[in-house]
């Protein structure tokens, strides 16, 4: 689904960097600070949540909008973010061509991108 997702976005002309797991996009986001929005899935490989991928990016930017994919039993995660208004999760399966209509709403909410 990420190759999906990344090539979808990447057609309607999002820059788009990918990691393979929670601590690789941790680290990621932490080396690109103009990062505008993340994107993951809630249950990923390697140990890390994306709730807990979430929940750490949010300590260092309390702004920035994140996209989190979810299915219905991961709903005790998704507990954890709900006070957060800038994270908004999309229930899997999920279209990967309505991506963009999920996103660029997202992205005029976010006012590091004032």
């Amino acid at each position: 689904m990420r190759d999906v997702a990344s090539h979808i976005l990447k057609a309607v002309g999002f820059d788009v960097i990918t990691a393979h797991n929670g601590s690789s996009g941790l680290n990621t986001y932490m080396k690109n600070s103009d990062i505008d929005l993340v994107f993951s899935d809630v249950i990923m490989p390697g140990g890390m949540t994306g709730v807990e991928l979430a929940t750490k990016i949010l300590e260092i930017s309390p702004e920035l909008p994140i996209l989190l994919a979810t299915g219905y039993a991961e709903k005790e995660l998704k507990d954890q973010l709900i006070d957060h208004k800038n994270v908004v999760l999309v229930a899997k399966p999920y279209d990967t061509n309505e991506l963009p209509d999920l996103i660029n709403p997202m992205m005029l909410r976010n006012p590091m991108n004032d």
